[in-house]
């Protein structure tokens, strides 16, 4: 019997093409820059040697950045020198030994970020030892605004590094913040302020001055003649003065008086200096 062998031809494999890239995102776009992420669909069949991101815009200096590749297959970048407010012409590309396979995409910069645009509305419940303060944010100033507040002091032109308050409002929107810990009879200097990648945003100053006494305590009595009236306070700081409801005005932590009849009066204890505590 004879055997016939018939060997079957394989054929030519088939010649490499250059790479597939598409594009995958363009994120944290800026004034100046964005993050972009490509990926390789196929090598073509040859060894990729070369991955780039090349952004074009007319009018501008073009930037071409050349990248490694991720362990999956993507690759990325992050630029920070394109111009402001420009259209770009991107594209994402990958080099074998045939030639370049690319993917291509516009995408417009952002414009500058400034300081945020505040203003302070108005300023009210002033006592000798607080006040409200009603503020509104006009604009972000094309950027994230991370905190907002008001800041102040007794000498003009107040900022962050004095006596401040911190806001979560981050917004176009109007807040309230209040003074805490004023002296009676003082000068205030105020602004409003927000800050954000710029820097920190401040409005016009505002001034008021705080009443000459704090009312801190208030209650009635009817002590009678035959006794001596004799309240007492201990403060850690501050002077006073006592109200004794008869039209007898009595400066210092204490007091020693004689009613003529037992009526009930109102005594109030004011602060007439400093920080009642």
């Amino acid at each position: 019997m004879r055997h016939i062998y018939i060997h079957k031809n394989s054929g030519t494999p088939p010649a490499a093409v250059a790479p597939t890239v598409e594009i995958v995102s363009i994120t944290n776009i800026t004034s100046n820059g964005a993050t972009v992420l490509a990926r390789v669909l196929s090598d073509g069949g040859s060894t990729i040697y070369d991955y780039r991101f090349y952004f074009y815009a007319a009018l501008q200096p073009a930037v071409d950045v050349h990248v490694s590749p991720n362990p999956d297959g993507t690759f990325n970048c992050t630029v920070s020198t394109l111009a402001t407010n420009v259209q770009y012409y991107l594209t994402a590309s990958a080099t074998n030994s045939v030639g370049s396979g690319g993917a291509s995409q516009y995408f417009t910069t952002g414009t500058s970020v400034v300081v945020p645009t505040v203003r302070i509305n108005s300023i009210g419940n002033i006592t000798g030892i607080s006040a409200s303060v009603a503020c509104e944010i006009l604009s972000k100033g094309g950027g994230t605004i991370t905190v907002s507040g008001i800041c102040w002091n007794t000498t003009g032109s107040p900022t962050t590094a004095n006596s401040k308050t911190t806001n979560g409002i981050t917004e176009v929107e109007t807040f309230t913040s209040v003074m805490t810990g004023l002296q009676a009879n003082t000068m205030y200097y105020v602004k409003s302020y927000a800050t954000n990648e710029a820097g920190v945003g401040y409005s016009a100053e505002s001034n008021f001055l705080t009443p000459a006494r704090v009312l801190v305590l208030q209650f009635d009595t009817n002590c009678p003649p035959t006794k001596s009236f004799s309240p007492s306070i201990v403060p850690i700081s501050g002077t006073y003065e006592w109200d004794l409801g008869n039209g007898t005005i009595v400066p210092g932590n204490s007091v020693s008086h004689t009613y003529a009849n037992s009526n009930t009066k109102t005594v109030k204890l004011y602060c007439t200096s400093g920080t009642p505590s």
